[in-house]
């Protein structure tokens, strides 16, 4: 099918779900990307349907996930392996879409172990700062009496190399010193140095 009829094709069936689906129910629709056809740019029929879900058919975007799947192949082949011109497509969409802004959900159910960084914070302690991002860190930040902590909305069963990952919390690195020492505000969702280098 052309990827142009994709989204009136699917939404019939779309119309369907939502009809079944109770006031508190989640509809998740993992979808992935892909070229456009004879060039190295992407098409964004995906988008177009989640348009489509939320602005016709009244569906609600509860969040958006993305599913990192390191054994993808790198396709196609011609952009990726023989003309070197772009990088292997290993995230896909997963949508979690409701039928009301208050589906069922609870994210204990889905926490995970403390990291190494985060039992640090918790046995050093941590003082209460605001971030340049504007967001307030309190001092109970370091508890971990939760059980677990909250995952990040990328499905991994472990990150690799093939995945940017680049925190932006840096307090201590070149940009943030010397905003510091010339008086200067910190751009609250400032880039790391990796994010720019990797291209």
């Amino acid at each position: 099918m052309d990827k142009a009829d994709y989204v009136r094709w699917f939404l019939p069936f779309a119309e369907q779900i939502k009809r079944v689906l109770t006031d508190d129910g989640s509809f998740v629709l993992n979808i992935g990307g892909s070229y456009n056809k004879g060039t190295p740019t992407r098409s964004i029929y995906h988008f177009k349907l989640l348009v489509a879900l939320v602005e016709e058919l009244g569906f609600h975007l509860a969040q958006e996930c993305f599913w990192f799947n390191p054994a993808k192949m790198p396709m196609p082949a011609e952009w990726v392996t023989v003309q070197r011109i772009r990088i292997r497509d290993s995230v896909e969409y997963v949508w979690w879409l409701s039928k009301t802004p208050w589906p069922k959900a609870n994210n204990r159910n889905v926490l995970k172990p403390y990291s190494k960084d985060m039992i640090r914070l918790n046995q050093k302690g941590v003082t209460a700062t605001t971030r340049p991002s504007g967001h307030n860190i309190k001092s109970s930040f370091d508890k971990i009496a939760n059980g677990g902590s909250i995952p990040p909305n990328v499905i991994e069963e472990k990150i690799s190399f093939d995945m940017l990952k680049f925190g932006n919390n840096a307090a201590n690195d070149i940009y943030t010193q010397r905003c510091k020492e010339a008086g200067l505000n910190i751009h609250p969702p400032a880039s790391r140095a990796p994010c720019p280098s990797f291209s």
